[in-house]
C-alpha cells in the first residue's frame, strides 16, 4: 500500500497487486502487473491500470482513465473524465460519476447510463 501526498505525484506499481492512493494533486499512477487499486484522490490524475484486474477511481477532478488488459473495474467519480476500456476485449465496468464524461469502449464493457459520450470499438 503506498499513499502518496497532497503534491503532484507520479508512481509506477510493480508486478504484483498494488494498492495506490494519489490523494491531492495531479497525480499519475500506473498499476504495472497485478490486479492493482489505483485511486487518484482529488485532482486531475492520470491512472492507467497496466496488466491485471484493476479498481480504478479517478475521485473529484478531470480524470484520464486507462483500463489495461484484464476485467477491470473504472469509477471516473466526479469531474469531466475521458476513460478507455477497449485494449483487449474482455467485459470491463465503467462508471462516470457527475461531469460531462467521455468513454471509449469495448463492445462487451458494461457502461453506466451516468456515462454522457460513449463510443464503442469493435473488440
Amino acid at each position: 500500500i503506498v499513499v502518496l501526498t497532497a503534491l503532484v505525484d507520479v508512481f509506477n506499481g510493480l508486478a504484483g497487486n498494488d494498492v495506490l492512493s494519489g490523494l491531492g494533486g495531479n497525480d499519475k499512477l500506473t498499476g504495472g502487473a497485478g490486479n492493482d487499486k489505483l485511486d487518484g484522490g482529488p485532482g486531475d490524475d492520470t491512472l492507467d491500470g497496466g496488466v491485471g484486474n484493476d479498481n480504478l477511481i479517478g475521485g473529484v477532478g478531470n480524470d484520464k482513465i486507462i483500463a489495461g488488459t484484464g476485467k477491470d473495474k473504472v469509477d471516473g467519480g466526479a469531474g469531466n473524465d475521458n476513460i478507455n476500456t477497449a485494449k483487449d476485449g474482455t467485459v470491463d465496468a465503467v462508471k462516470c460519476g457527475a461531469g460531462k464524461d467521455t468513454v471509449i469502449a469495448g463492445k462487451k464493457d458494461k457502461v453506466a447510463k451516468d456515462c454522457e459520450k460513449v463510443k464503442r470499438t469493435s473488440k
